[in-house]
């Protein structure tokens, strides 16, 4: 058996549970490809919420958020994901189908 590397994995999973107008987490914002890639899957209709303690990441990622046309579907948290259930609204509790770290 062969297994896949972690990160294609890992995508396959949260292809499968996050579908448009469902909410997503990128507990790590970093470079912003993954939270590129869940804002994707949430389509339109759907919210992600993106955390990192690093001003520079969260400034290359809003950039390329708006390089994709995607800055309204994605709110960024200049915060640690220890801090995620202080930072979504209460009506989207219980309501989010994929996180990625």
């Amino acid at each position: 058996m062969k297994l896949e590397r972690i990160l294609p994995f890992a995508r396959k999973l949260l292809e499968m549970a996050v579908k448009p107008g469902e909410i997503a987490v990128d507990a790590t914002v970093g470079n912003g490809h993954d939270t590129i890639f869940l804002a994707n899957l949430a389509g339109s209709t759907g919210r992600v919420y993106g955390f990192d303690i690093q001003d520079q990441a969260l400034m290359s990622c809003k950039a390329k958020l708006r390089e994709h046309g995607l800055q309204d579907r994605v709110t960024l948290f200049h915060k640690g994901h220890e801090q995620v259930a202080e930072c979504i609204p209460p009506l989207h509790y219980g309501k989010i189908t994929g996180a990625i770290f």
